[in-house]
């Protein structure tokens, strides 16, 4: 929705280009725009004034240095380096080596040009937590953290561009794109960890950060507990101190799940106690009762929403927001409570996104296992069409746990963060790169079924497990026949005509779409008005009414996810 645009010209003066960026939402307020432009470069930035200061927008007689979002160890990497400001600090990193970014931790994404050097870098963070796409031809090379802005900049340029049919395969199977492909087939993404360097008339694309580097730790048991406890605080500590240090008020999201429990309550422990907890669940569901037990139980300040079904009504404003790289579905219920969220003087959304992941819910054993071509998957029913795509991927990742973070988690889960930057700053502290990368290290067979998690919150906050973990249905425990029947009571309890905590879902959209005709008829209404957009391709076309007609409610929404993107990237 917002962020910046640069456009550099090879052979010829470029013409001044007026960006086409989103309207912003009526709950968007306070952004700015600001610009420059040289002979063949132009770059614009869109972006909200929270945290303004730590945008950084610098244009020296040496570099040009662009940012979007935060990197919240900039006062700590001052300070080592003995900098006066960012400009020297930028100069001197730069001078160290051509991937300076590497030392950056937050939610950021950069560009960065050398006048004299003619090199120009852009650069995504260790885990892709915000997006940035490119694209390269013989006149120009274009980097924009918006693929709609992109989009419309090849339309001004009289670039042609079309719908990449593979990624539109993608999307109607997994919901979400894979490795670096957008719905353009022009245009790529710049990955987790990965920069784009343009230097002596090429371009090519590095990594500065990958998991496949990470070597199994020798620790004990009892020191990888110590270690991950040290290491989060740490994550936790430097997101909020940063904040405090900028005087906003710290919103938390939490759910009945272990992963925003604990940046709740460790920031809590840590003395960040003017925390605002932010819920959203439908009315009565265990993900709207826990959240509550837990701020009353700490003296924390919440504010929670409950979640209706007119969330799956707001489709091309979700996709706007993700640019259709994502099925719409997955977070309408988010974009919903967002909308309604207001708090005076907000600062960071701190959330436990992918946390489960981190630490091991990737595994599908003890030891570990080569990714499949089901991983991952939401809808069988046009996989053989997708499957040459998959096979590609998964022959360049040499186990599941990194196909899945690739795929699953920066490319599907990490959809959440750009939705929770629609009002703010998003940070997830499990994402941090010494965090993450000492949590990969952790051995197959403490990780699986996330043991070692549990281990974690018992020996070193045993308090933090009074409370139910959605997952297994009960409390937090590494007890198999303990699990067992967590499940198996929950299982009974959702038959019985008795009101149950349990009784709601997760994912109610299905009940939603089965329960609502309204909703159906919205539906069946847009499907019916648009699916002539792919009408050039009569395969797609054919297979995405089947897909619709034949589906559950997330098939129906990846077709539907589809129409709207070619509409806001191709009219």
């Amino acid at each position: 929705m917002h962020g910046f645009i640069a456009v550099i010209s090879f052979n010829k003066p470029l013409p001044l280009i007026s960006f086409n960026w989103k309207p912003l939402f009526p709950f968007q307020k306070g952004y700015i725009k600001r610009s420059i432009q040289y002979v063949n470069l132009q770059i614009e930035q869109l972006t909200s004034e929270q945290f303004l200061p730590d945008k950084y927008w610098i244009d020296t007689d040496e570099f040009i240095f662009v940012t979007e979002g935060l990197i919240t160890n900039i006062d700590d990497l001052l300070h080592i380096h003995k900098a006066d400001d960012i400009p020297s600090l930028i100069s001197q990193l730069y001078e160290n080596r051509e991937n300076f970014f590497k030392v950056f931790t937050g939610n950021f994404v950069g560009f960065f040009f050398h006048k004299k050097q003619q090199i120009c870098i852009a650069f995504n963070n260790h885990t892709a937590t915000k997006r940035l796409f490119y694209f390269q031809h013989s006149e120009y090379l274009i980097f924009s953290t918006d693929l709609y802005t992109l989009s419309k900049t090849l339309s001004t340029l009289h670039i042609n561009k079309s719908l990449d049919v593979e990624a539109a395969y993608l999307l109607l199977t997994s919901s979400f794109m894979q490795d670096d492909y957008t719905l353009i087939k022009e245009v790529k993404q710049i990955r987790a960890g990965e920069y784009a360097i343009y230097k002596e008339k090429k371009l090519k694309l590095k990594f500065y950060f990958h998991l496949r580097e990470i070597k199994e730790t020798t620790d004990s048991k009892e020191k990888i507990i110590s270690k991950i406890d040290t290491l989060f605080k740490e994550a936790v500590r430097s997101e909020f101190e940063f904040e405090k240090r900028r005087g906003y008020t710290p919103v938390t999201t939490l759910s009945a799940g272990l992963d925003s429990r604990m940046v709740a309550l460790v920031a809590n422990d840590l003395g960040y106690n003017n925390q605002v907890i932010f819920n959203f669940s439908e009315p009565g569901f265990v993900e709207e009762v826990v959240p509550k037990q837990i701020a009353e139980d700490y003296g924390l300040k919440i504010e929670q929403f409950r979640l209706t079904s007119g969330g799956l009504l707001a489709i091309e404003d979700v996709v706007a927001v993700n640019d259709g790289l994502n099925v719409y579905s997955g977070a309408s219920h988010a974009f919903e409570a967002i909308k309604a969220l207001k708090i005076d003087n907000i600062g960071m959304i701190h959330t436990g996104i992918i946390g489960d992941a981190v630490l091991g819910s990737f595994l599908s054993d003890t030891v570990l296992q080569s990714a499949k071509i089901t991983d991952g998957i939401s809808s069988k029913v046009l996989l053989h069409k997708a499957k040459p795509i998959f096979e590609k991927s998964l022959a360049n990742y040499k186990n599941e746990v990194i196909y899945k973070f690739y795929n699953l988690a920066y490319c599907g889960d990490n959809n959440g963060f750009l939705f929770f930057n629609l009002i703010s700053e998003s940070t997830s502290p499990f994402l941090y790169p010494d965090f993450l990368t000492y949590a990969l290290s952790i051995p197959s067979k403490y990780a699986y079924k996330e043991r070692i998690y549990v281990d974690w919150i018992m020996t070193k906050h045993p308090e933090y497990a009074r409370y139910i973990w959605e997952t297994i249905g009960g409390k937090p425990t590494n007890n198999r026949l303990k699990r067992f029947y967590y499940r198996y009571k929950r299982s009974i309890i959702k038959r019985l005509p008795v009101q149950s905590m349990w009784k709601k879902s997760m994912a109610p959209e299905q009940i939603w779409y089965d329960s609502n005709p309204s909703v159906k008829l919205s539906l069946d209404n847009y499907l019916k008005q648009n699916i002539d957009k792919l009408s050039f391709n009569k395969e797609l076309m054919g297979d995405a009414v089947h897909l619709y007609s034949h589906g559950n409610i997330v098939e129906k929404t990846q077709v539907i996810t589809l129409l709207a993107a070619y509409a806001l990237h191709f009219e």
